[in-house]
């Protein structure tokens, strides 16, 4: 599957690594200058709005599903559990609590897709990008919550 228009494609991958910089950044800024609850805070809403995306992006993706139904099920049903997990992650009180919370939900995005068959469906260099972004991404969540762990 590689019929993206270059362009469109082009422009998802531009905006995908953009949209990983500033979680780059609070994660940095976290560890070089020590845990600030402001920026934990902004990381995990930051977070929050990335992780409901995603679960966004699974429905997107069943729509174009014609003859997989189990799969586009499969894909909208984990799309609304990942959006709910996200914004009951951010309902908890303890910091470390939400990101590991959010970590797990962008691990069940990522996984998810591979053991459900919805990335079968997915351009090559669409599926190299969601696992390199997922992959950045909880490499922060795993940075904050280590600093968070050793304080």
């Amino acid at each position: 599957m590689s019929d993206t228009n270059p362009t469109v494609q082009k422009t998802a991958i531009y905006l995908g690594y953009a949209g990983l910089i500033p979680m780059i950044f609070l994660a940095a800024v976290s560890i070089i200058r020590g845990v600030n609850v402001n920026l934990v805070y902004l990381f995990v809403d930051y977070s929050v709005g990335i992780l409901c995306f995603m679960g966004g992006t699974l429905w997107g993706l069943a729509m174009g599903l014609r003859d997989k139904i189990n799969t586009a099920h499969l894909a909208m049903f984990t799309g609304i559990a990942v959006t709910l997990g996200a914004i009951s992650a951010r309902l908890q009180s303890a910091p470390i609590a939400m990101i590991v919370l959010l970590a797990f939900g962008f691990a069940i995005v990522l996984l998810g897709e591979g053991r459900s068959g919805i990335n079968d469906h997915m351009p090559d260099w669409y599926k190299t990008l969601r696992r390199n972004l997922s992959f950045g991404v909880l490499a922060c969540h795993a940075a904050i919550a280590f600093k968070l762990f050793t304080l």
